[in-house]
């Protein structure tokens, strides 16, 4: 679907509302290191785990079988 229609530009000093809490993140990611693997999968680790249910209800696509490159 697309939109003939030209949006306007958005500008990002006045049209994007940011708070003390946003601006503190954006400083902490842009000293923090990059996470490694294990720090990675640690992370993911403590996620509570996603239903059966839940993953059936989300929008994609659905098969049979799963994806192979053949």
């Amino acid at each position: 679907m697309r939109s003939r229609a030209r949006s306007e530009r958005l500008d990002l000093a006045r049209d994007l509302p940011t708070t003390a809490k946003d601006n503190e993140a954006l400083r902490h990611a842009k000293t923090a290191r990059p996470l490694d693997l294990e720090d990675y999968l640690r992370f993911l680790d403590q996620l509570p785990p996603t239903s059966p249910r839940d993953l059936r209800a989300k929008r994609g696509p659905r098969a049979d079988q799963p994806f192979a490159l053949v």
